[in-house]
């Protein structure tokens, strides 16, 4: 079968790949090159090779590295997160690693999206569900670095599609919530058959990035993989720094963010790192950056809907900064390649 080019990944019920003529005019101008990925659908609705987390906690069937798998399909598991008194059933896109080695296991990013949700506002032509143009950046970098990528969706199972506007009382996914999150996916990770467990991050964006620093304090539980490092871009760290309670991560934390962003402020993340003393947070601040410096195109834009902490009725901006992307990228695989040695 012919592999089609991916610039955008679409979600139909079965994963399938497309070229949006839209975004792919977006990643061109970001400097982002086309990466050809052959993907199977996904049949019948089963799951990606091992049973639901909750329902067994076997390891997967072991598969000749010569068995075709899908290089990217929608798979399902529950979250620690309870709904109704039943266990909420999370959907989220696995992508596996290119086999830029005969290892079989590989080592694994859990990717958790920002306030925003897993998709973007813009549907593809027939209406479908499309990635937003920053993950498909991001699964793309760490896919040909040979990492395997898990992406949850927090919001859709939740009835939203975003939460950016809702303040933090009222929000329907909460970072607390969002940590359970993390931990469903970490177990899940357990049944795989082509994750090393020794090689373990957690990467968020964001409310995404602020989940993942929180998963970091929570124990470990059964059954679930203990993640090595965590990698938080622009997070609000004034939740860890406007409390009592010492803020004590688990694992070596990397935060990226831009110097200018009014969004999430760096002095709480400038002030975490300084307080806490192992294992070490490290902070790299981007100059000349706002919010969401790293999504491909993305033209300054100032949000009138969303508070500004600094500035009261002031919105907050988001921008490209093409320059400070490349830097926070190499800073992040130098981080990973030190932390899952």
């Amino acid at each position: 079968m012919h592999a089609p080019t991916i610039n955008t990944l679409l979600l139909a019920g079965a994963l399938c790949l497309s070229l949006c003529n839209t975004q792919a005019q977006t990643q061109a101008k970001s400097g982002a090159s086309a990466m050809p990925i052959p993907v199977p659908a996904n049949s019948g609705g089963k799951k990606s090779g091992a049973q639901n987390a909750s329902q067994s906690s076997t390891q997967a069937p072991a598969q000749s590295p010569q068995s075709p798998r899908p290089q990217a399909e929608k798979v399902s598991f529950n979250s620690s997160d309870m709904q109704g008194g039943k266990p909420l059933s999370l959907s989220a896109i696995w992508v596996r690693a290119a086999p830029i080695t005969t290892q079989m296991r590989k080592p694994t990013i859990v990717a958790m999206h920002s306030c925003g949700g897993l998709y973007s506002i813009i549907r593809s032509d027939n209406g479908k569900n499309v990635l937003t143009p920053r993950t498909v950046a991001m699964a793309r970098e760490l896919r040909q670095a040979g990492y395997n990528v898990l992406l949850p969706d927090s919001l859709t199972p939740r009835g939203k599609t975003s939460i950016c506007t809702e303040s933090l009382q009222q929000r329907g996914a909460s970072t607390a919530e969002r940590a359970r999150d993390v931990q469903a996916a970490l177990r899940w990770l357990a049944t795989q058959d082509d994750v090393d467990p020794d090689r373990i991050a957690l990467l968020g964006w964001a409310h995404g990035g602020t989940a993942v620093m929180q998963a970091l304090t929570m124990p470990q539980e059964r059954g679930t993989l203990r993640a090595k490092a965590a990698i938080a871009f622009y997070p609000n760290c004034a939740q860890f720094t406007d409390t009592r309670a010492a803020y004590k991560p688990n694992a070596p934390l990397l935060i990226l963010t831009g110097e200018d962003d009014d969004w999430a402020p760096v002095a709480p993340c400038t002030a975490l790192s300084e307080k806490v003393a192992a294992p070490k947070i490290a902070l790299n601040v981007y100059p000349d950056s706002y919010h969401e410096f790293d999504a491909p195109g993305m033209l300054m834009q100032v949000r009138l809907d969303v508070p500004n902490p600094l500035h009261p009725g002031q919105g907050v901006t988001s921008a490209s900064n093409p320059e400070a992307k490349v830097l926070a990228y190499r800073d992040m695989f130098a981080f990973l390649a030190a932390e899952l040695k």
